[in-house]
């Protein structure tokens, strides 16, 4: 049983992997994704809570949470899985799959650090709010978020929408990698008002630490 505060908390589990899905709230609600955060990626959506690593969650008030373990669901040879992106059961958080389908933006930085943003057009059954992003790291440390603080942004079919890419301790060059998973989407990137249609998959360099980058 873990105690969290209003907003933003860190956590962790003691000894078994834990499916997030699973996680039972008492006295409060859940509002985002849990995210782990990886040097070479940044932030992530993670389904699984794995000991001796740290996970951002947001509430909307003082309460309860409690992770129960699944040590049934391990089998001896997943070590490999575990170290490198968790143990994916039957459980896995629907908002994991939905990103999947979603357009990206994928940001790398000289420093060979990366995160991806994603993109769509009206998906109604989307809570957007629990893509909101966990604090800032701290100075030093590559982030890329939209203006909004969230890792997705939609807009309405039929009505355009302009959002901000800010990047945080970023190493340039910078390659912006796009990849259109949606024909009918109409998209582009803005570098200092010039305009990049999204078509297909492609990418473009960035030089200048100064620039304004738009979506």
């Amino acid at each position: 049983t873990i105690d969290v505060t209003l907003g933003w908390n860190m956590i962790g589990v003691p000894s078994t992997i834990s499916l997030t899905s699973q996680v039972e709230q008492i006295g409060t609600t859940v509002l985002t994704n849990y995210f782990g955060y990886a040097s070479a990626g940044g932030y992530f959506s993670e389904d699984s809570l794995q000991p001796g690593y740290a996970y951002w969650v947001k509430v909307d008030q003082t309460g309860k949470l409690v992770v129960k373990g699944l040590p049934s669901l391990i089998p001896p040879s997943a070590s490999v899985l575990i170290q490198t992106g968790g143990y994916h059961g039957k459980n896995i958080q629907k908002s994991i799959d939905t990103l999947k389908e979603m357009n990206t933006l994928t940001i790398r930085d000289a420093g060979g650090s990366q995160q991806t943003l994603y993109f769509a057009t009206a998906p109604t059954a989307i809570d957007i709010e629990k893509y909101q992003l966990p604090p800032l790291p701290p100075i030093g440390i590559t982030d890329a978020r939209y203006s909004t603080n969230r890792m997705l942004e939609t807009s309405e079919k039929g009505r355009s929408k302009t959002i901000s890419i800010i990047l945080s301790s970023a190493v340039y060059p910078i390659t912006v990698e796009w990849k259109l998973i949606d024909a009918l989407a109409l998209a582009t990137l803005i570098l200092d008002g010039k305009e990049i249609k999204i078509t297909g998959s492609g990418e473009t360099r960035i030089t200048n630490p100064e620039s304004i980058i738009q979506l």
